[in-house]
This record gives C-alpha cells, sequence and structure tokens, in this order.
C-alpha cells in the first residue's frame, strides 16, 4: 500500500498516460494543442518520448562559459543540460519542458547517478537497450532510496511493479545506439566529479518555452534553449520571445543560447537576422569534436579505430 501524496493522483495520471505510450495509443486534447502552437512535427507532447541522453556538443559550447556559482535556466529534455551545469558547479538550476516525463525522468537519472558507479550506470542503460526488466528492477531496487521528490518516486516504484513492460520504449531512437562522447561525463573521472556534485537545488516547470516570461520572474546567468526553434510553426515570434526572455530574465552580463544547430551547412541566415534585427545581439560558435562510432548502447565498444569529426555551431545571444 502506498502512502497518499497531496498529488497523487496527478503522478497516477501522468503514469497512466506513460503506459499508455509504451503501448502506442496515447493522445489527448493537450498533445493537439502543443502540436498545433508550438510542435508541429508530432514529437513532443505532455507525455512523450524522452531522450535518454543529449545528442548535442554539450559540453564542447560549455568550455567558454563560467557557470560557478550562477543560476541557470534551461529546457530539461534528457537532463544532460542540468548535469553538465551541475558539473560546471551552477549554484540553482531552474528547468522547463512541456513533457511532464522529463520531470520523472530527471529525478530518477539524478538518482542513478548518486547510486552507482560508472560501470553500474553503463550497466544499467544496456540493460535498458536490451529490456532486461529483471535486472533493470534489481537496479531500482538500489536506486529509488535516493530518489528526493516523493511523487517520483511513487511514479517509478508503481512503474517498476508492472511487469512485461518495454522500458526502452521510454526513449527516443529507442536508446538502441549511443554515442557516449556527446555527454561530457563520459569517462570515470569525470562520472565521479559529476556524482560529488549532484545538488537538491533543481527546479522545474511543466510549461512550453513561450511562457518563460509569464512564469519566471527571476534574472539568471545563463539560460539554454537548445533547439527549441526547430519545433516551432512561427520563427519570427520565437525570435521575439528570445529578445522578451533577454530583457526580462538574462542578467546584464549573461548569455543565452538561442539556438543549437547541427551542420554548419545547416545555419539559417534568416534567423540570425531576425535577431541581429531585433538587437539580440547574436554570435555564432562553430564546435567540433572527434569520436568513435560505438556499437549498441552499453557495451561501448567501437567498432571502429578510426576517429571522424562532428560539427555543430550554437547561436549565443546577450544584453548590449
Amino acid at each position: 500500500m502506498f502512502k497518499k501524496y497531496e498529488n497523487e493522483n496527478i503522478v497516477l495520471s501522468d503514469l497512466k498516460k506513460t503506459l499508455e505510450l509504451l503501448k502506442g495509443n496515447m493522445e489527448n486534447e493537450y498533445d493537439k494543442i502543443i502540436r498545433q502552437t508550438v510542435m508541429p512535427n508530432n514529437i513532443f507532447g505532455y507525455i512523450s518520448q524522452v531522450y535518454p541522453f543529449t545528442n548535442e556538443l554539450m559540453y564542447e559550447y560549455n568550455l567558454d562559459i563560467n557557470l560557478k556559482n550562477k543560476k541557470v535556466l534551461t529546457v530539461t529534455s534528457s537532463s544532460d543540460q542540468i548535469l553538465i551545469s551541475m558539473l560546471k558547479d551552477a549554484n540553482i538550476i531552474d528547468s522547463f519542458d512541456c513533457n511532464k516525463l522529463t520531470y520523472y525522468y530527471l529525478f530518477f537519472k539524478l538518482a542513478l547517478i548518486e547510486s552507482l558507479t560508472y560501470e553500474e550506470f553503463k550497466s544499467f542503460y544496456n540493460f535498458c537497450s536490451n529490456n532486461d526488466i529483471n535486472k533493470i528492477d534489481d537496479y531500482y531496487n538500489n536506486i529509488k532510496y535516493n530518489i528526493k521528490k516523493e511523487d517520483v518516486k511513487l511514479f517509478w516504484n508503481i512503474f517498476f511493479k508492472k511487469k512485461n513492460i518495454n522500458f526502452n520504449k521510454l526513449f527516443l531512437c529507442h536508446s538502441t545506439f549511443f554515442d557516449i562522447y556527446n555527454i561530457g561525463y563520459n569517462n570515470k573521472i569525470i562520472y565521479n566529479q559529476l556524482k560529488d556534485k549532484i545538488h537538491d537545488r533543481v527546479n522545474f516547470k511543466n510549461i512550453n518555452v513561450f511562457d518563460i516570461p509569464n512564469v519566471y520572474n527571476e534574472q539568471y546567468d545563463f539560460i539554454n534553449l537548445s533547439n527549441i526553434i526547430n519545433y516551432t510553426l512561427n520563427k519570427e515570434k520565437y525570435s521575439k520571445l528570445v529578445k522578451k526572455i533577454i530583457d526580462n530574465n538574462l542578467t546584464q552580463d549573461g548569455v543565452i543560447l538561442a539556438n543549437y544547430i547541427w551542420g554548419t551547412k545547416n545555419l539559417n541566415n534568416k534567423e540570425i537576422i531576425s535577431l541581429e534585427k531585433l538587437n539580440c545581439n547574436p554570435t555564432i560558435k562553430i564546435i567540433s569534436l572527434y569520436k568513435k562510432n560505438f556499437t549498441k548502447l552499453g557495451n561501448y565498444k567501437s567498432n571502429s579505430n578510426n576517429f571522424y569529426k562532428v560539427e555543430n555551431a550554437v547561436v549565443f545571444c546577450k544584453k548590449k
């Protein structure tokens, strides 16, 4: 028998939607609204699959940003935006996402890292990839005590009592092929540093990006909007939103990541011009990394001795 929580009905409703998502038959009016106004390509709704890890070269573009004792606002997504901020000693991290499942995954992932060694962490996702429910369940029995939020713990307690579920279906890309070099905490030394820096000064709001000016009244040293612009119907409206966030929510010396662009050939000059016209002071940073290919998630064995170069770009904006 589970303890009664103030928001237990919400948790159970979210859990139901999650299980429906796993069955592949979820549909609701909220999703339709989100898809019509913010995300037209039907990827994200109130309860949608999450990225298990970032596919951005996040650690690379963060090298130039000082977050020590700073305040950060970021999209939640895979939680890696938050984890890298912790690794760089951010003091307070506020996060937002229209996908409520990212909230449950965020505090689950924090508990994973607190509870598991680097080798166990890799093994856990390997079991997820293979949908080895019994072994995943064994890990959960160890990590659940480190889940700080009671509603999140309730969600996963009930979730793991369900048998014959495909845990891997919670993730986009099925978590089958994963390049660990993206995530920043990609080796034992950095992982252990992150493990020591996990803290509870993390907040979550279940909103879409256009709600930010109405929900947040504080100012931040760094704001990470990732590539949300790619999921918006009206790019001009989004550029105006960026300007409003800069004016209202960015500290005088702060930086906002307005867009992440995969491949330098995909630079969209119209978006940059729009930000320039609104006095958002955009600058483009090219980021590159030499990486190895990997086979299945968790095996972490290179299928090639050759490195290849990945080159992406980020658009940073700031106040004058």
